[in-house]
C-alpha cells in the first residue's frame, strides 16, 4: 500500500514548520518540506511582485524534484533528506510541509489530506519578524546588527508588494480545498497537534477499510 501524504499550509510565519515537525513526531512520518526544493523566492522581489501581480499561477511553480521525490517515497523507495543529507523513507506517512496544499496541479493528486493553518496576517508577521530578530540577537553574521536592519527593512518594504498578495492568493486557492482548517492564534503547539490527529486518525481508519 502506497505510503499517504498529509499537506501542511500555512501563511508566512503561520507555523507550518513548527506543526509539520511536531506532527511527524507524533506520527512517526516522514518529513519532506517544500523550502528545501524552493527556487521561487530566490528570483528578485521585482520579478516575484509582478509575478503575482499577474495571477501567481502555481503551475508556474516549478516542483518536478519535489514531486518526483514524493511519488519515490509512496512507492517505498528512499530519497536523500534535503534538512539533514541522510537517506529518508516512508512506512506508511509523509508530513508534506508546504504553501500550496492541493492547489499546486502537479502536487494535487498526491496529497490524501490536506491541513490548513488559518493564522491571522498581523499574527504571522509578528511571529516571522520575531523569528528573524531572535536568530540575529544570537548570530548577527558577518555585518553584524546594521546589516541584518538593512535587510528587514528591505523585507518589511516587501511585504505590501510579495507577501501580502501572496497570502490573499494563498487564501482564495489553499484554504478551500483543505479537509481540515485549524486556527492557531491562542493555541499552544500541543493543542494544535492533537486537534490534527483527532482529525487524521479516524480518516487513516477510513482509508484503510476495504
Amino acid at each position: 500500500m502506497s505510503a499517504r501524504i498529509i499537506a501542511v499550509s500555512a501563511p508566512p510565519g503561520g507555523g507550518k514548520s513548527a506543526v509539520a515537525v511536531a506532527l511527524a513526531e507524533r506520527l512517526g512520518a516522514a518529513l519532506v518540506e517544500y523550502d528545501a526544493y524552493d527556487t521561487l523566492t530566490e528570483r528578485p522581489p521585482q520579478e516575484i511582485a509582478a509575478w503575482l501581480s499577474a495571477g501567481g499561477a502555481y503551475s508556474e511553480v516549478d516542483v518536478t524534484e519535489l514531486v518526483a521525490d514524493l511519488e519515490l517515497l509512496r512507492s517505498g523507495g528512499s530519497i536523500r533528506d534535503r534538512r539533514t543529507g541522510t537517506a529518508l523513507s516512508a512506512h506508511s506517512l509523509i508530513i508534506l510541509e508546504t504553501p500550496f496544499g492541493r492547489a499546486h496541479p502537479a502536487m494535487a493528486a498526491l496529497i490524501e489530506t490536506s491541513l490548513f493553518l488559518d493564522t491571522p496576517p498581523d499574527l504571522a508577521l509578528a511571529r516571522k519578524v520575531g523569528e528573524f530578530v531572535a536568530q540575529n540577537l544570537l548570530d548577527p553574521g558577518p555585518g553584524g546588527h546594521k546589516s541584518f536592519l538593512g535587510w528587514l527593512h528591505r523585507y518589511l518594504r516587501n511585504y505590501e508588494d510579495v507577501t501580502r498578495p501572496a497570502i490573499a492568493i494563498q487564501r482564495q486557492r489553499v484554504l478551500p480545498l483543505a479537509d481540515l482548517v485549524i486556527c492557531p492564534a491562542g493555541a499552544e503547539l500541543e493543542n494544535i497537534i492533537a486537534q490534527a490527529v483527532a482529525f487524521l486518525v479516524p480518516c487513516a481508519a477510513r482509508t484503510a477499510k476495504p
